[in-house]
């Protein structure tokens, strides 16, 4: 965490798994972002990854639709990600659609104790 008179500008968080170190979450206050505290504590957090023994700092993975972080990750280390599936399934878009919206609002109309009980019997067959 960083802090501009008492007040938090910034902040990550890592994990470590034997020699590699995750980086998970990290946001800052825009209003502080001129001071560069998110690039300054990720480059404390490689470089005590680093003095610790890891061999392996990862920054995790972006949307390709986020340009403004993709941006930031690819100034450090850019690595791109391929994913292989067996069987190959046509990939599915969860967050926008008819199908969705027709979900939204049907789950919105069903009474309490019968939303229960379709999440129960749903929630085994999603992926």
């Amino acid at each position: 965490m960083t802090y501009q008179a008492n007040a938090p500008v910034a902040g990550i968080l890592t994990l470590r798994c034997k020699e590699a170190v995750y980086y998970k979450y990290g946001c800052s206050d825009a209003e502080f972002n001129r001071f560069g505290a998110m690039p300054w504590l990720l480059w404390r957090a490689i470089a005590s990854a680093k003095s610790s023994g890891a061999i392996q700092f990862d920054m995790g993975r972006t949307e390709e639709h986020n340009a403004g972080l993709l941006a930031f990750k690819n100034h450090w280390v850019p690595q791109a990600l391929v994913y292989w599936r067996f069987p190959e399934i046509a990939p599915v878009d969860s967050s926008t659609g008819w199908k969705l919206e027709l979900a939204k609002r049907m789950f919105s109309l069903m009474p309490g104790s019968l939303r229960t009980i379709a999440g129960n019997v749903i929630y085994h067959h999603l992926g």
